[in-house]
């Protein structure tokens, strides 16, 4: 929905090794997949009946990382 695409829309076509959120680690996919469940995370408002969220990132067909995390605490 509305808060993947506002967090993707500040990934796309940037370099992500530019970007403050990336200032202090690599831009693995691993940190990639980590940050867009964070993000995400802060902007919705989870319903009661879902208690977790993945979240996974193709670099490409061989390289890719899932973040799948409790939503609840």
């Amino acid at each position: 929905g509305a808060a993947v695409a506002e967090c993707l829309d500040e990934l796309e076509s940037v370099e992500l090794g530019s970007l403050e959120m990336f200032d202090h680690e690599e831009t693995t996919v691993e940190n990639v997949a980590e940050h867009i469940w964070h993000h995400v995370r802060e902007l919705i408002a989870a319903p009661p009946q879902l208690t977790s969220m993945r979240v996974t990132v193709h670099e490409s067909a061989d390289a890719w990382a899932s973040v799948d995390q409790s939503l609840q605490g």
